[in-house]
């Protein structure tokens, strides 16, 4: 007696919208019910369903990242599975593209599949002729359906309806209209009241920060949560510019009065859009007023903001630096986690004290390390990926020549990115150009582009910063900051002229030496500094980064003193 073959079938299901899934008996079950009723009709042929369910719903047919599909393919890849039973073709994909794919693995492993509503046999010629056939009205269909939808798209936003998508802040969706949600529209408010204050992004992120305004917290209809993070300079640009606000719905360059009600009165949306305008000619003057600049676009802080070109002119003279663009990532990262009770203190401190460098400095450290590279043989031997001594000499020749006729200009168009960080410039460099110009022969395998550290002494003050190729030699001459040594003198003749009497009040000092009361209030405190403080200023052995601004105003003296003290034991 002859036993029949088992046929291991899996029924796939899938529903383009989730509207009607949370039906009892829902279009997926239908599908899943008939496919059950069909493989029931060939046991005869050896035909057994397999426990596995493949419901997609809320998934397009043009889209292949569905979950269920994604865990079908996985068991036909590993031989578990014999037929797949569908509905229609349709349910599969649309795409001609996608089924060519798809029919390729299935052959590959001796997949059969099956339409209950469509008999097609696909390991006949003619019954993949028929599936293409199919196939290609189905994508016809799709296409015709997109634009059905994107005609009703346009006609429902010309009547002012809002069409769906993510939820803008100030509103909750309530029968598929927008309603005003109260707390968050005088969130929305109070950005556009803070942008027309502070006159510029980046300090209303930095007021946004510190009066704890945050996106709204959204849960999708899957259970995801989204939002409650800091504003970013993109999303705070996309809600000043949003019509939404005003009560109009924008669609393709153009508005129209939308049936939802406004949150931000007409005048101040006006004024916020004319601020805009103003803020991004001033920019684009800027850009324009510095076109020459060395490393224009291609400059990065530590943090990853990029840092344009900017200048000011005091006393007839014009002073060029690069500044750092915090607005573009958010707070400034770290070097270190901060505690949670920390992240608001450390985003308002940090964001608007942007790094700010000379041009000239930076232009002229990033030249001499990329001249640095050029001119180290086992550097260059490292950037081009050639070991071969024939061509490295002659490379290292073209590179001596380079070094001695190019002009700045030339070294810069080498470079893809420099990172300025606080021990080294990191440089990335083009090596494909390099090779040409140095007349070496490209090695198999050279990677487009290669990183250079260099390293870097990196002196701040306050927001300026001064930078010297090569660390700081171990014997390096100390300097003395004569604006820190006279201020720890005038606080200690203040107090000693106070502590004996010579004086009666802080008045009095300032009357007699010519200086405001509040000032000699600010300098007096200097004369509690530890010995060893004092001691190191007057040596010239404080931080780099220290001044007289930071000693009067930043210094904890009893902190002062007990690390002194611990570090003395």
């Amino acid at each position: 007696m002859s036993e029949h073959k088992i046929f291991r079938c899996a029924v796939y299901s899938r529903k383009s919208s989730e509207e009607g899934l949370e039906q009892d008996f829902n279009s997926l079950e239908a599908q899943r019910e008939a496919g059950e009723a069909y493989i029931r009709s060939q046991a005869h042929e050896g035909w057994k369903l397999i426990p596995d369910r493949f419901d997609d719903g809320g998934f397009s047919g043009g889209n292949m990242e569905r979950p269920a599909l994604g865990k079908l393919m996985s068991m036909v890849r590993d031989g578990k599975v014999d037929v797949i039973v569908i509905y229609k073709i349709d349910r599969l994909t649309r795409s001609l593209t996608d089924f060519a794919r798809l029919a390729e693995i299935f052959d590959k492993h001796g997949v059969s599949f099956v339409s209950v509503t469509q008999q097609f046999n696909t390991t006949t010629p003619m019954g993949r002729l028929m599936l293409n056939v199919l196939l290609s009205f189905a994508q016809f269909e799709r296409e015709i359906t997109g634009e059905r939808i994107r005609d009703k798209i346009a006609a429902s936003k010309k009547k002012g309806m809002w069409m769906g998508g993510p939820t803008p802040m100030g509103y909750d969706v309530r029968d598929r209209q927008l309603v005003v949600n109260e707390t968050q529209a005088a969130a929305v408010r109070r950005v556009f009241e803070l942008y027309l204050d502070e006159g510029n992004v980046p300090a209303l992120l930095e007021r946004l920060v510190r009066e704890r305004i945050k996106t709204p917290v959204r849960v999708s209809s899957r259970g995801k949560h989204t939002g409650g993070l800091w504003f970013t300079r993109g999303h705070v640009y996309k809600l000043l510019s949003n019509p939404l606000y005003i009560g109009q719905i924008a669609h393709k360059g153009t508005t129209h009065p939308g049936q939802h009600t406004a949150i931000v009165n007409r005048k101040v949306w006006d004024a916020v859009q004319a601020s805009k305008n103003t803020q991004g000619e001033r920019a684009r003057r800027r850009r324009a007023a510095t076109p020459d600049a060395l490393l224009a676009g291609k400059l990065f802080s530590e943090a990853g903001c990029p840092m344009l070109p900017a200048h000011t002119v005091r006393a007839g003279r014009r002073y060029e630096y690069y500044v750092e663009q915090l607005g573009s990532t958010g707070p400034r990262p770290t070097l270190e986690p901060l505690a949670p009770t920390t992240e608001l203190a450390h985003a308002a401190r940090n964001r608007p004290n942007r790094l700010r460098v000379p041009a000239a400095e930076i232009d002229t450290a990033v030249v001499a390390a990329v001249k640095g590279v050029l001119a180290d043989r086992s550097k260059l031997a490292e950037l081009l990926g050639t070991g071969e001594a024939r061509s490295l000499t002659h490379a290292s020749e073209s590179a001596a020549r380079l070094l001695a006729s190019q002009s700045d200009r030339t070294f810069a168009e080498c470079l893809v990115r420099v990172v300025v960080t606080r021990s080294s410039l990191r440089l990335t460099l083009s090596t494909r150009p390099l090779v040409q110009n140095l007349g070496a022969i490209e090695a198999e395998g050279l990677p487009d582009t290669r990183d250079v550290d260099v390293p870097l002494t990196y002196r701040k003050r306050g927001v300026q910063a001064k930078l010297t190729i090569g660390a700081p030699p171990p014997n390096e001459r100390r300097r003395v900051d004569a604006t820190l040594v006279t201020a720890i003198a005038r606080a200690f003749d203040w107090f000693e002229r106070l502590s004996t009497g010579k004086v009666p009040s802080i008045d009095a000092i300032a009357a007699e030496d010519g200086f405001d009361a509040g000032y000699v209030s600010h300098i007096l405190p200097l004369a509690f500094h530890s010995p060893q403080t004092v001691i190191d200023i007057l040596s010239g052995g404080q931080s780099s980064e220290m001044t007289a601004n930071q000693l009067i105003w930043k210094t904890d003296v009893h902190t002062a003193w007990r690390s002194r003290e611990h570090h003395s034991q």
